[in-house]
């Protein structure tokens, strides 16, 4: 089967959203024989992604992105002789079909939390209202991250049923609990890490909530013996969070340590304890990542968050940041409901897998083709 991907986003070397959903569905795509995959992009790929990846890669420039999306891309999709095409990354099929086409939907966060979003400019309104209406008219079929996601395709974008497919993302496998004292030492020594620490992974906007998680944080009994770790952007770009941080006396107790791509396993696999506050995903792929690496974790009770964690951890309020304070006490004080968390989260990580998610892909592929020809 020739599949085509677009793989635009992967020119810049984060692991964050569409990049990491896109870079392991593809890997695991081309560990099955008989698939031939094709990377489309208007700019120049990381070598971390080329390196991982077997497939042809077709780059082609363009001045601007809706113009190689709707001019260029399906005449590079026509020479290459595809029999299906998929969009990885939520919204740009193009308006001509020159195969089946597919998209996977990473949420409607616009509809879920629209006051915490950013209002952009017109022109980026614009641009996206125009996408997503050819996205939805050229999909042959949709594949949602979770079921709250599938809902919100139907409720709000008044998507059949039978047109969206459910498919959970994974961790990597390279997250798997330390099982060498010697990794957790070597991880501590290079972050400075002194202390045990609390993990959050994420970003710096308004939806991850890490605002709250401080909050909470200065109110729980553990931060007299643990630390706050935030893997995310630099802390400086957002003031309102150093100041907060500040006043909360908080200061060589809180550290972002920035972007972190080959040290995450070994950085969940040390902590204590995981939390996730945030107030809207689709998905939330580190909880699955923290899951896998062995380590408790609390997780909103928001949107698709309980779906995800299932009994695998604990759920808390977003909002309340006493019960999130409690929730870190109790894992942190409470040895037995520890042990029981990472056992727990271990089993609910191993029903998520790239593997099968590849397979389940591949079964989506094979529908819209055999569609394609009784068309």
């Amino acid at each position: 089967m020739r599949i085509g991907f677009n793989t635009r986003f992967l020119h810049a070397e984060s692991l964050r959203g569409f990049n990491r959903y896109t870079y392991e569905l593809a890997r695991a795509l081309t560990r099955i024989n008989g698939v031939q995959l094709s990377l489309f992009s208007d700019r120049p790929l990381h070598p971390r992604f080329l390196q991982d990846i077997e497939a042809d890669t077709r780059m082609v420039r363009a001045c601007k992105h809706l113009w190689w999306e709707q001019i260029k891309l399906p005449h590079e999709i026509g020479q290459a002789y595809l029999d299906v095409f998929h969009q990885p990354a939520h919204l740009g099929l193009p308006w001509k079909k020159v195969c089946p086409y597919v998209v996977t939907n990473h949420g409607l966060t616009e509809y879920g939390v629209p006051h915490l979003l950013k209002r952009g400019s017109w022109k980026a309104r614009l641009q996206y209202r125009i996408s997503r209406s050819i996205t939805l008219k050229s999909a042959d079929k949709i594949i949602a991250v979770s079921y709250a996601c599938k809902q919100d395709l139907m409720h709000f974008w008044k998507v059949p049923d039978d047109k969206v497919v459910v498919i959970y993302e994974a961790a990597s496998e390279r997250f798997r609990p330390i099982t060498d004292y010697r990794v957790s030492k070597q991880i501590r020594a290079k972050y400075a890490l002194q202390r045990d620490y609390i993990l959050f992974v994420g970003g710096f906007d308004p939806r991850k909530n890490v605002g709250t998680l401080i909050e909470a944080y200065a109110r729980c009994r553990a931060r007299d013996k643990l630390d706050l770790v935030l893997i995310a952007d630099k802390i400086f770009t957002y003031p309102h969070l150093v100041q907060r941080v500040q006043e909360l006396g908080l200061e060589g107790k809180v550290h972002c340590l920035g972007q972190i791509i080959d040290d995450l396993p070994g950085l969940y696999g040390t902590a204590r304890v995981f939390v996730f506050p945030s107030f809207h995903e689709s998905f939330g792929l580190p909880v699955v990542e923290a899951m896998a690496c062995g380590t408790p974790v609390i997780a909103s009770n928001r949107f698709a968050c309980p779906e995800i964690v299932g009994d695998g951890g604990l759920l808390c309020n977003p909002s309340c940041p006493d019960d999130i304070a409690e929730k870190i006490d109790a894992v942190c004080f409470d040895e037995a409901l520890s042990a029981s968390l990472r056992e727990r989260a271990l089993g609910r990580a191993a029903e998520f897998s790239w593997a099968k998610a590849a397979q389940e892909t591949l079964a989506v592929y094979q529908e819209v083709i055999k569609a394609g020809k009784h068309a």
